[in-house]
């Protein structure tokens, strides 16, 4: 990882002097992992840069490159290459970066790359790194890397009066380091087994005089991976080094922990400690945590480390910059029970404290308000949550991070109220309350990532010039903001789920009229709902005028139909229309009637207009309401079992000879119907008889309201009338009740003959 941000910082100067390349000589040429076994040939004459990374080349010939006069970028790391011919690059008088890492070379000898900058001839073969006169022609270098078993005292000695920029060593043994003209040292050892410095182990040592105070040595930055060091040493030869910025990534402290004098006279402005571990079991934690916090360093970083506590500078810190991301850290950072509130921090102007373990943004609140040069608070990735109380936060935050928590629409109630850039992404908010903290300094807002249903408005934010409210759930958003964000100039709504309808029309006119630049557009913003425009862009979406304007649809539809409608009247009343309908509903009622008489003839055997069945706890409502009605006029016979079986049958004999001897069966349906057997055999003859006859028999009349699942599996027969049959329900206004016994009558009336002679029946 180091060495990648090693690489990087070297490019960037090589990148400036290819931009002023001519436009005809910049070509580039990406062989990389291609397989290659060598140097493809008829390269480009003007090529620029060459990429022959992650091939199997194992050998570099003399004329390889001899037709590349402009080359000035080559890499060819991860290879094979075992061999190099001296003058290979005899030709490429221009070059300026060469890579030749992660080879097998066991020695290396160049001519000719008088113009070269970076080289990088680090993890080769090489046991024993030797730098021969010929590299003291290299008066430009800046960037060098450089990996052996060891590097031995005066090999750097033939560029000496080189400055270099950026120097990266990996070496198993490192006793010393020379070069005194030097800005930024990164140093990886690699074994992992590293001792104490004073038993003088050459299997990994970092050298004492690497770190020492020296008139002339100039290193002002040191990076150290993968190291153990005693306590001791880190904490009394560090300060008194003249690094200025030490960086030590995987850190094994070793050896006894103990309370240590803090020296005030060091040169060290910058400590960075990154995946730190403590090989000791017994010490004392403030121990540890004061050393530290107490150093007269301006930034100090700690991070990936499983602490869970800092204490409070015993007096007046002069740091600058506090780094504790990813540990371990609860609400109560520099707090304890006989300091709640830390007072010493005052210089301190930024603090994050991003992936720990902090839960009220209240108490949050508290530790800040002595802070008072604090503009940068990076709590980010936390589980912060809000619910109530007083903020009380130092009044300097310019720049405040509470991005990835659990915060929702109260946090705008507790924040900082100078603050200019606010970062609120991936939280829980979905609106922004009108009860909030007034942010009038606030010029910077993001909202992204939360479950917002529209753009808030700037009326708490009135200075308000970067909204970002993306990865929402924004489904028609309207443009009331616009009017109280008149300062806004840069937008994100992007990658919400747009619902392209009418209401969405103005939103997705607002990048024109506007003015403001929409971050993302147009590839951002597409419509998901509905279905027939999902996936098309805003920019694209159009739908007409009159779909979305009522008044100029009914406008639109009324008025033709107005004028069709006093045409017709016209010609209606001019060619006499009224006469010839009233005359042609008259010709069509006369032979309807004429129709139905003929038909209404009495069929044979009829005694009764209807036969009526129902469960004898409704026999009230059939006496008292039905049979009254119906038999009010003297032509209409009902059949009622009380009254009309005949004596010395059987039950089902009457039902059966009833049933055959009405015109009409009228079952009154209710609850009780159903529970009702002979109800049951009843309906099963009657609808026996409809099969038989083909004729529409039943009438089926709605006591009570019955549903499908109160009716038992077993009368599937009146499961299925009810369902395909339209039924007559009893109305229980009594305004209803003249029509309901008009149709009921209407629907049995009949002229019955009368028994007939010699039967049974009309003997008795």
């Amino acid at each position: 990882m180091m060495k990648i941000l090693f690489l990087v910082v070297c490019n960037v100067l090589l990148i400036c002097s290819y931009e002023n390349c001519p436009v005809e000589e910049r070509q580039n040429v990406n062989y990389s992992s291609c397989s290659l076994t060598s140097v493809p040939r008829s390269l480009p004459l003007y090529t620029v840069l060459l990429d022959l990374s992650h091939n199997n080349i194992s050998q570099l010939k003399r004329d390889d490159f001899s037709e590349m006069p402009a080359l000035k970028f080559l890499n060819l790391s991860h290879n094979n290459i075992k061999e190099i011919s001296d003058d290979i690059f005899k030709s490429s008088m221009k070059l300026e970066y060469l890579n030749l890492s992660h080879n097998e070379l066991y020695n290396i000898f160049l001519v000719h790359v008088t113009e070269l900058k970076n080289l990088d001839i680090s993890y080769n073969k090489f046991a024993l790194m030797t730098l021969g006169s010929v590299f003291g022609s290299m008066e430009k270098l800046e960037c060098l890397s450089l990996s052996a078993e060891t590097l031995q005292r005066h090999e750097l000695k033939h560029i000496k009066s080189v400055w270099l920029k950026n120097v990266f060593l990996g070496f198993n043994n490192l006793l010393d380091y020379e070069h005194e003209k030097t800005d930024t040292i990164t140093i990886v050892l690699k074994s992992k087994y590293c001792i104490d410095y004073l038993k003088y182990k050459r299997d990994c040592y970092v050298g004492v005089a690497l770190l020492q105070r020296k008139a002339n040595f100039k290193v002002t930055s040191l990076t150290l991976i993968d190291v153990r060091l005693p306590w001791n040493y880190l904490t009394k030869q560090t300060l008194q080094s003249s690094i200025k910025h030490l960086n030590v990534h995987y850190l094994n402290i070793i050896g006894q922990i103990v309370t240590t004098k803090i020296s005030k006279n060091t040169s060290l402005e910058t400590l960075k400690i990154n995946r730190g571990t403590i090989y000791s079991y017994f010490f004392l934690q403030n121990d540890l945590y004061d050393f530290f916090i107490n150093m007269m360093i301006k930034n100090l970083t700690i991070d990936n480390t499983p602490i869970v506590h800092m204490t409070c500078p015993q007096s007046t810190s002069i740091l600058k910059q506090l780094d504790f991301s990813s540990n371990a850290f609860s609400d109560r950072v520099f707090s304890s029970i006989e300091e709640p509130i830390c007072k010493t921090l005052t210089n301190l102007n930024t603090l994050i404290l991003m992936g720990n373990k902090l839960e009220k943004l209240h108490q949050l609140s508290v530790t800040t308000k002595y802070m008072k040069s604090l503009k940068y608070l990076d709590v980010s990735a936390n589980s912060l949550t809000y619910e109530f109380g007083d903020c009380t936060w130092t009044e300097s935050i310019i720049v405040l991070n509470v991005s990835s928590n659990s915060l929702d629409r109260l946090v705008f109630k507790c924040l900082p109220q100078n603050t200019q850039i606010l970062d609120l992404q991936n939280n829980q908010i979905a609106s922004v309350p009108e009860d909030m903290v007034h942010l009038d300094a606030l010029k910077e807002l993001y909202l992204g990532s939360n479950r917002l249903l529209d753009i808030p408005d700037c009326n708490s934010f009135r200075k308000l010039e970067m909204l970002f409210t993306d990865a929402n759930s924004l489904h028609t958003p309207s443009i009331n903001f616009l009017s109280s964000c008149k300062n806004l100039r840069v937008f994100h709504a992007g990658n919400n789920p747009f619902m392209c309808t009418c209401s969405l029309r103005d939103f997705a006119m607002i990048k024109e009229q506007s003015g403001i630049e929409f971050i993302g557009w147009p590839d951002a913003y597409s419509c998901s709902y509905p279905e027939a425009f999902r996936g098309i862009f805003l920019k694209d979406f159009h739908v007409p005028e009159m779909s979305c304007n009522l008044t100029l649809l009914l406008v639109t539809i009324l008025c033709p139909m107005i004028v069709i409608t006093i045409a017709i009247a016209v010609l209606c009343i001019h060619y006499d229309a009224l006469w010839y309908m009233k005359m042609m509903w008259q010709w069509t009622q006369t032979k309807r009637r004429a129709k139905a008489s003929r038909r209404q003839e009495t069929p044979e055997g009829l005694k009764y207009n209807a036969f009526v069945s129902y469960s004898q706890l409704d026999s009230i409502w059939v006496k008292e309401y039905l049979l009254p009605n119906l038999e009010e006029d003297k032509s209409v016979q009902i059949c009622q079992h009380e009254r009309d079986f005949i004596p010395g049958k059987s039950i089902i004999e009457n039902i059966i000879s009833c049933i055959e001897k009405s015109y009409k069966s009228i079952f009154v349906l209710s609850p009780n119907f159903i529970q009702s057997e002979w109800c049951h055999y009843e309906l099963y003859f009657a609808h026996h008889q409809l099969l038989t006859a083909n004729s529409d028999h039943l009438i089926l009349i709605l006591l009570e309201p019955i549903s499908q699942y109160m009716i038992p599996s077993k009368y599937y027969k009146l499961k299925a009338l009810m369902a395909k049959r339209t039924y007559i329900e009893w109305p229980k206004d009594r305004n209803k009740h003249k029509l309901f016994w008009a149709n009921l009558r209407a629907a049995i009336q009949i002229h019955l003959a009368g028994p007939v002679e010699g039967t049974a029946e009309s003997k008795l």
